[in-house]
């Protein structure tokens, strides 16, 4: 059987309660009062809290409360939660230091400091929500204002905010809406970011990453996964990205940018792209006035759209692409210049004659021969020198494929 009690403020500012029970409830009186009401489930026949006074603070102990009813201004601290509590209707700053269970959190105009939730939490029309702990569950956190999260084991799912700083993530991240700038130290699931005003850093990413209209730039240097990035993009600001996986870029018409690219893979851009002049595999094009800049770095393929652009085949075109195809022309027209019929492998006399391969006595016309080649471009000699370089063939067989190439 439920019990119910009131106290009387008397200059107390700050309520400590030690415990609540399963399913506990607090928050602010819908009126105003000068007294704290609560209801508790005895643990003994009679028995009852104790309400001790510390100064300006007053203490509930020896009992497990279930709903706390407090003037909205009071600051509460919550030593500990068995269960599931919900506070909301407060402008006093709270401080929840372990729950064993889920949090929600509603309305509330003060600092809310939580320190441990074993559960859940979620909180909307927060002003300040710091955990400085960990969140064993998934984070939600909506139409507020500033979030400060250390670690969330699951999820989070940021909807409407001023600014958010996320150390650590070990699920999925969905932040969208965000009128400020957005820090996230590591996330070990997918990125989808939307709608965000202000600068956003992601240090580390395991998974992919989606964003689109990122107006205050973007740092993630470090995305293990595919990448993908739409518009509108910020004037003047900055973009880095760089993954491991495929970058995919979809640019308004109007985008006003300096790009530099490079990829492991193959590289398709509408935009035309300038490759550099020290023979890596990087590029550089100018958008507009080049206002902004954009910088992607890609360990796959990399793709690059913009509305009213013509698709281009290949704007920047892989040297390596048709090299094995070019290598087969060309020793395959230079066997037959020099008499060696390809199907059969013998050799054929000017005259008619007809002896076996590695018999004949007449080599084949070394100038007909270089006639019948074409002289490899220099992408291709740059290719073919960077394989050797990265071990790829041996210095052997790079002279052989150049020879097959007419070089």
């Amino acid at each position: 059987m439920n019990t119910h009690l009131s106290y009387p403020i008397q200059g107390i500012t700050h309520l400590i309660i030690d415990e609540m029970a399963r399913d506990a409830h607090l928050h602010g009186a819908a009126e105003e009062t000068e007294s704290i009401q609560i209801t508790f489930q005895p643990t003994e026949p009679g028995g009852a809290p104790e309400f001790v006074a510390e100064g300006n603070a007053g203490r509930l102990r020896n009992a497990a409360l279930i709903r706390v009813t407090v003037p909205a201004w009071l600051a509460v601290t919550v030593k500990n939660a068995t269960g599931d509590v919900r506070v909301e209707n407060l402008t006093g700053d709270i401080n929840l230091e372990a729950v064993h269970g889920d949090v929600r959190l509603a309305r509330l105009t003060g600092s809310v400091l939580v320190a441990q939730v074993d559960g859940s939490l979620r909180g909307e029309g927060l002003t300040d929500l710091r955990l400085m702990g960990g969140c064993n569950g998934d984070l939600r956190f909506e139409e507020g204002h500033s979030l400060t999260a250390e670690l969330i084991a699951g999820d989070l799912r940021l909807h409407g905010a001023t600014e958010a700083r996320i150390n650590r993530v070990r699920g999925d991240v969905w932040i969208e809406q965000v009128e400020g700038p957005v820090q996230v130290t590591r996330a070990d699931g997918d990125a989808r970011l939307s709608a965000i005003a202000g600068p956003v850093k992601i240090q580390a990413l395991s998974g992919d990453l989606r964003g689109a209209a990122l107006t205050g730039g973007l740092a993630a240097p470090h995305v293990n996964g595919d990448a993908v990035l739409h518009g509108p993009f910020g004037a003047g600001e900055e973009y880095v990205l760089s993954a491991e996986g495929d970058v995919s870029v979809h640019l308004p018409e109007d985008a006003d940018l300096r790009l530099a690219v490079k990829a492991g893979g193959r590289i398709r851009s509408d935009a035309q792209l300038t490759p550099a002049t020290d023979g890596l595999p990087a590029f550089t094009a100018t958008l507009g006035s080049g206002a902004g800049r954009m910088s992607l770095s890609s360990g796959g393929d990399l793709r690059i759209d913009q509305i009213g652009v013509e698709p281009r085949a290949k704007a920047a075109p892989d040297p390596l692409s048709n090299l094995g195809e070019r290598i087969r022309r060309q020793v395959s027209a230079s066997l037959a210049t020099a008499g060696i019929d390809i199907e059969t492998g013998e050799i054929r006399w000017s005259r008619g004659g007809r002896v076996q391969a590695g018999k004949a006595t007449r080599p084949p016309s070394t100038e007909r021969t270089r006639q019948s080649a074409q002289p490899p471009s220099s992408d291709e000699q740059l290719a073919i020198l960077k394989m050797v370089e990265d071990r790829k063939i041996t210095p052997e067989e790079a002279e052989m494929l150049l020879k097959a190439l007419g070089a």
